[in-house]
């Protein structure tokens, strides 16, 4: 059975007779989390790995990492690999990347309609960093689906520091029309998931513009204490200084090489291609189609106009150009 300084990993959650099992491997040091925490998982299993199955209730408890969160929720297609990259740069953090075992656990407490969250809460104990590393930042990146029920996990975790990231609509749609994301390929599920109506056509344009619309609502929402809205089209300069701040972590003039290196990344290709990053807007705006502007028009336009808005109002934001 892992202890709770053993070096393991939640691999995967599932009831069973009405317990929640999880299966753990042992690993022998960090897991990066590029592109994602999952695909890291596989890779790891394909070198060998100890596995145990138990009850979830049985698994030690690192620490209490509660204080030591930060959230981050996006859209999809907008950048958010790339800020989760750079904050893995700072080495205070332990980052997990739209990681499996998290999704699941939080699906799970919203089935259950338990919204303190017990499962999710118990993985991220689990998860924590062990004492003696220090004290730590634990990032989460949620998958974009859970930006649906971004007000309930808020309220939850009342003092997390959180990030939404976001895009125009219509650059958002020409990026998943070319590379879907599973909730626009199985759209049955997520609208069983969804808190306010979806639309039922056939045209994925405006199911996906008015996804769209639903994750930037629960934004402008939830409780904005702790929020930080961050638009793709200030991308990279807000990834440094005004990000590692809001997330309780030290910003340095020695993170600045890190962090624009780690800007040098398209994650979208595979094995990930390292080049200066260069905001790809204009290239998105000539391949939009006539039915995804009408579809973002439609669905998604004004509630990106209000995120807009609460973002040029926050204190200490900054805008295109270098102005706050």
């Amino acid at each position: 059975m892992p202890t709770a300084e053993s070096p393991y990993l939640l691999a995967r959650l599932f009831p069973f007779n009405g317990t929640v099992m999880v299966e753990t491997w042992k690993h022998d040091g960090p897991v990066p989390s590029v592109p994602n925490t999952d695909a890291a998982l596989q890779a790891l299993a394909s070198r060998g790995v100890e596995r145990n199955l138990l009850p979830l209730s049985d698994l030690p408890k690192r620490r209490n990492p509660e204080m030591e969160l930060a959230f981050i929720f996006h859209t999809s297609r907008c950048g958010s690999t790339l800020a989760s990259r750079v904050l893995e740069t700072h080495p205070d953090v332990v980052s997990f990347s739209e990681y499996g075992v998290f999704s699941r656990a939080v699906r799970m407490d919203i089935e259950s309609g338990d919204l303190d969250f017990p499962i999710f809460r118990a993985c991220l104990a689990a998860m924590a960093p062990p004492d003696q590393l220090g004290p730590k930042r634990m990032i989460v990146r949620f998958s974009s689906w859970t930006s649906l029920i971004m007000e309930p996990l808020i309220k939850a975790f009342p003092m997390t520091p959180w990030v939404f990231i976001y895009r125009n609509p219509l650059e958002v749609l020409v990026s998943l029309r070319k590379k879907p994301t599973i909730w626009f390929t199985q759209p049955d599920w997520f609208r069983a998931m969804a808190p306010r109506s979806l639309d039922r056509g056939h045209d994925p344009a405006s199911f996906a513009a008015s996804v769209l619309d639903q994750f930037m609502v629960s934004a402008s929402r939830a409780a904005g204490a702790h929020r930080l809205l961050l638009n793709y089209a200030d991308f990279p300069d807000v990834l440094m200084q005004p990000l590692f701040e809001h997330v309780g972590l030290t910003w340095s003039s020695e993170l600045q090489e890190p962090t624009m290196a780690a800007t040098c990344f398209y994650s979208k290709s595979g094995a990930g291609t390292q080049l200066p990053f260069a905001p790809d807007t204009a290239t998105k705006h000539r391949e939009v189609t006539a039915g995804e502007k009408m579809a973002a028009r439609h669905h998604a336009q004004e509630a990106f106009n209000d995120l807009e808005r609460l973002r040029a109002q926050a204190p200490g934001t900054r805008i295109p150009g270098g102005g706050v």
